[in-house]
């Protein structure tokens, strides 16, 4: 896999409209999109464990 750096203008309608267009061909992904569900998908998997220790402690 490569990366592709992209810098447009991002007020400019049509660049955005372009970029958008890019982005749901599926053939490019946004890393930052990929970086924040991690980021997220983490941090609920940390919470869900903090939540469940004390009924794994008291049940098991």
């Amino acid at each position: 896999m490569a990366t592709i750096t992209l810098k447009y203008d991002e007020h400019n309608a049509a660049s955005r409209m372009m970029l958008n267009r890019m982005l749901r061909s599926g053939l490019f992904l946004d890393q930052e999109s990929i970086e924040e569900h991690r980021r997220l998908r983490d941090a609920a998997v940390r919470t869900s464990q903090k939540n469940m220790a004390s009924f794994i402690e008291k049940y098991i």
